[in-house]
């Protein structure tokens, strides 16, 4: 067991010299990910309000009674007829 934390401090320590080493890519690296990161939770917001939106344009008292009561007719309006 004191093997395992001296290798995992030895790796703590490499990993934290190598982003001090390293911080322009460090910091170019964490604002890629946070950008990233806002694109997605951007793209999925809008997605869901264009939804809502398209919802509500079709929330009206006509599209209501057709979902209910769906009759399809023919162009001469009279009601068409299944083929069995």
């Amino acid at each position: 067991m004191i093997g395992h934390g001296l290798v995992l401090r030895e790796i703590a320590c490499d990993a934290a010299l190598n982003l001090q080493g390293l911080k322009g890519r460090t910091v170019l690296a964490l604002i890629g990910i946070a950008i990233g990161t806002a694109a997605v939770i951007a793209m999925l917001h809008i997605g869901h309000n264009a939804r809502n939106e398209a919802m509500r344009q079709f929330d009206t008292p006509w599209h209501r009674s057709r979902e209910y009561h769906p009759e399809v007719r023919r162009t001469d309006g009279h009601p068409a007829r299944c083929r069995t």
